[in-house]
């Protein structure tokens, strides 16, 4: 599966995240990753691919990488999944 449609899934996991149509609320998951909302942090440390993409462990502690989180999210739910998965293979996160 490819990882868009991985974190994809993930995230329509929350109601509040979806449409009656079940579209993603894009602007509603961006606003919650740059406010660091918990649930939303939650929801993407619950699946170990996401968790291992988007965080890393630094001392024990992981760190939620928002900036890759976003441009990832912003390209891989709209006409730019190709160039979206491309950052994810030039960062070695593929």
């Amino acid at each position: 599966m490819q990882f868009y449609k991985i974190l994809e899934q993930q995230l329509k996991k929350e109601p509040n995240y979806v449409t009656d149509n079940r579209e993603l609320k894009k602007w509603v998951v961006l606003n919650k990753a740059q406010n660091f909302d918990e649930e939303l942090i939650a929801l993407l440390l619950d699946n170990a691919e996401l968790k291992e993409k988007f965080f890393v462990n630094v001392k024990g502690t992981l760190v939620f990488k928002q900036n890759l989180f976003a441009q990832f999210l912003e390209g891989g739910f709209n006409s730019q999944v190709q160039q979206s998965e491309k950052m994810l293979r030039i960062l070695d996160l593929a």
